[in-house]
């Protein structure tokens, strides 16, 4: 059977834009990466008309903006046993300025087939959950020199003169965003450039357990949002992780692999409200025990009242008592 993988990117959504001079020109470039099952890996093909598309003249924050069907639209074909392994949407986010055409062209070029290639240069280490973070990396490193080399090879001698003299605005990479496709039916596709960025949860070890060395390199087992719980603490079991969201509901997460090498699960609800109002949150020492400290209550009235007590010596004389201070005598 025939099957049609289609990627298609249709708007780009301003949520922040900073340029002072009237507004951004955005342009888009796209690769689709895919990896055969015996290992290779392939991009699409270039095509220099997309070098320089741009979606959106004078584009502010708030504005919506259509991305060409040309730079959008990325299909991929197949029949029974052809498969890919691997899908991968690669993209990179441009603004238009100054940058002469030759030149653009010529880091385009340079997009289209480094891509892939630095893809299938780090493929074994993409592979392993211990090495995905650093390989991701050093694809993206890679990629940037090759892009940067084109450019700046395709200027003139003038053109750098200006260049390092201020007088040539070079376009502006504002960022890349990388969507892993694989095996994946069906899907929507959200793609974040310069985007506020943190809050994901990270994963370290610390192997040595006596203090006598540096704890791991960090693994994301989350990608973003974390920094909006309330609260956050470990479960007793392996890998269980409970969070307080901003409702005061109760969440239960669990970090399955306990390796680094994939997202925690999906929330499931424990607690459904008011869990925002206690002090401390921690686990106890049993399978799914939870402890609390709930707030110091006020009281709405307060009254006092004062007094004294007086601690005297009486002397006893007959029906008459008399008083003498601290001391009692009798006579």
């Amino acid at each position: 059977m025939t099957t049609d993988r289609i990627v298609t990117l249709r708007e780009l959504h301003a949520h922040k834009e900073s340029d002072g001079s009237g507004g951004s020109e955005p342009y888009l470039w796209t690769c689709l990466v895919t990896i055969a099952q015996d290992l290779s890996v392939g991009g699409t093909p270039p095509a220099i008309g997309e070098a320089r598309l741009v979606m959106a003249q004078g584009m502010r924050a708030g504005q919506t903006a259509p991305v060409p069907a040309s730079v959008g639209v990325r299909r991929l074909r197949t029949e029974d046993g052809e498969d890919p392994r691997g899908l991968i949407l690669v993209t990179a986010l441009l603004e238009n300025d100054e940058t002469p055409l030759q030149a653009v062209e010529a880091g385009y070029l340079a997009f289209m087939s480094e891509v892939p290639s630095a893809i299938q240069d780090h493929l074994l280490l993409l592979n392993d959950p211990a090495t995905r973070d650093e390989a991701r990396s050093a694809i993206a490193d890679q990629v940037a020199a090759a892009v940067d080399s084109a450019i700046r090879g395709a200027l003139t001698t003038g053109q750098k003169i200006r260049v390092k003299l201020g007088l040539l605005n070079m376009d502006d990479a504002v960022d890349s965003a990388v969507q892993d496709l694989s095996g994946a039916g069906s899907t929507p596709i959200s793609l974040h450039f310069a985007g506020d960025t943190g809050g994901r949860l990270l994963r370290y070890v610390d192997a040595s357990q006596t203090g006598g060395g540096e704890v791991s390199s960090p693994q994301v087992v989350g990608q973003g949002g974390w920094q909006q719980f309330r609260q956050l603490f470990a479960g007793s079991d392996p890998g269980v992780i409970y969070a307080v969201d901003t409702g005061g509901r109760l969440l239960r997460y669990v970090d399955a692999s306990q390796t680094g090498g994939g997202e925690v699960s999906s929330p499931q609800v424990v607690g459904q409200g008011g869990w925002q109002q206690f002090v401390h949150l921690f686990a106890g020492s049993d399978p799914g025990v939870i402890y609390a400290v709930d707030p110091l209550v006020g009281a709405s009235e307060h009254y006092e009242i004062t007094g004294d007590l007086l601690v005297v010596g009486v002397r006893v004389d007959g029906a008459r008592a008399l008083a003498t201070g601290s001391t009692l005598r009798a006579r």
